[in-house]
């Protein structure tokens, strides 16, 4: 690579050298928070999403870049920087041999930590202090801390909702009706959210699953529904609609059940949070296994084209694969927290347990320039170190078309999500 430097190489903010004038940067923060306040009058709901979105961006990344930042100084490695945000600076304080501060963009943050690969130019003065220096267990003990902030942020979310709302793992759907699908059967019907279903058909409910075996057996038949809503008892005629289902003709009304789960309270609720994080943890990577696998990603690519079955039933299953294998851009994730806004904390929490998972095991993939591609290179160092004798330091010159085709990857994840989300919204999972 001739005429380019080993400096170059430095990690550091593709948007820093940006110009923004001082009187340009207050104007435009102060046009923001007018903004934010005005549409917080105007649009509650909406603001609630833009605060989700601003958590998540601001908060959540800003603690694991803390999480490698302290680990890093605790290392005794040399952190020159420490930025929430990207792009020009807007304010920022010198303390030490650390500049602490914010930037423009407000899309994470990243701190700078000195020599993280061979191909970075240091200060002589300062190599036994760079990040490449260290062991390996200040080395990944510094990069774990990102991910691991994640799994922690997730944690404390699990037990606010177990301890505060309930342990909705034990949820079981009752006779009481959640929601009701705009023009289906049971809108046509005038069932209401809260109506209880006594009887369907002329035979006694007592479980969900009862209900659901009598609307699936009796398809585009007129049949009285008794129902409690408040402290009446109301008659109402519905006729099911009907789909196909396997081959087979089974009856549809449109509702989701309210469910009823266990309400351990805040103490029995910290025992509990560790199995079901580690339960929603398993699913998420079972999730991302398929997602990533020839056939996951052959389905997510099935979302671009316009060849659905003509089957009714194998259209049903082709669209569920479709979905069980979409990638969501942030847009999309501002459309569904926008949805889990409306919905109440309980699922703005559970959303943001999700991301944060999603979010830990992403940058657990062992690929640069993820978290987990510097931990398996580190570990490569050390099992190398031993088989050489001496420090062995892996060459990042070979390892950056692995970087590159990895960032392209993950663009065009980025780029096509973002056009799917645009095109074709993810349907309201509350």
């Amino acid at each position: 690579m001739s005429g380019t430097s080993r400096k170059d190489f430095a990690l550091k903010d593709p948007f820093e050298d940006v110009p923004l004038q001082a009187r340009q940067a207050v104007l435009g923060s102060g046009i923001a928070i007018g903004a934010l306040v005005l549409l917080s009058l105007m649009y509650p709901t909406t603001m609630g999403t833009v605060g989700v979105l601003a958590f998540f961006l601001i908060v959540v990344i800003g603690l694991h870049e803390l999480g490698h930042f302290y680990f890093a100084k605790r290392a005794g490695m040399k952190v020159t920087e420490f930025f929430i945000g990207f792009g020009p600076r807007l304010w920022s304080v010198q303390r030490g041999e650390t500049e602490y501060g914010v930037k423009a963009l407000p899309l994470g943050g990243y701190c700078k930590i000195v020599g993280m690969t061979n191909l970075e130019e240091v200060d002589p003065a300062d190599e036994d202090r760079t990040f490449r220096s260290k062991g390996l267990w200040a080395k990944v003990s510094t990069l774990l801390a990102g991910p691991a902030s994640h799994f922690v942020l997730a944690a404390i979310m699990m037990w606010a909702v177990i301890g505060f709302h309930g342990d909705t793992s034990t949820a079981q759907p009752t006779t009481t009706l959640y929601k009701i699908e705009a023009d289906s059967a049971a809108a046509k019907a005038r069932l209401q959210p809260g109506d209880a279903v006594l009887a369907f058909a002329g035979e006694e409910i007592k479980t969900y699953e009862e209900l659901t075996s009598l609307i699936q057996a009796n398809g585009n038949k007129n049949v009285p529904v008794i129902v409690r809503r408040g402290g009446q008892l109301l008659t109402l005629a519905i006729t099911p609609g009907e789909r196909v289902i396997d081959g087979k003709k089974q009856g549809f009304l449109g509702i989701t059940p309210d469910v009823s789960f266990d309400k351990p309270g805040v103490l029995k609720a910290a025992a509990l949070t560790p199995t079901r994080l580690w339960s929603v943890t398993t699913q998420t990577v079972s999730g991302f296994g398929h997602v990533f696998s020839p056939s996951g990603f052959g389905d997510y690519l099935s979302n671009f084209t316009d060849d659905s079955p003509k089957d009714a039933a194998a259209k049903v299953e082709a669209d569920q694969k479709k979905a069980e294998s979409r990638f969501i851009s942030l847009y999309g994730v501002g459309r569904v927290a926008n949805d889990a806004v409306e919905s109440g904390w309980m699922n703005v929490l559970g959303l943001l347990i999700m991301i944060n998972i999603s979010v830990g095991l992403i940058n657990l993939l062992p690929l640069i320039p993820f978290d987990g591609g510097h931990i398996a290179v580190a570990f490569y160092e050390s099992i190398m170190s031993k088989v050489y004798g001496r420090k062995y330091r892996a060459d990042f010159a070979k390892i950056l078309p692995v970087a590159v085709a990895t960032l392209s990857f993950f663009a065009f994840i980025f780029l096509s999500s973002l056009f799917l989300d645009i095109t074709n919204p993810p349907e309201n999972p509350f």
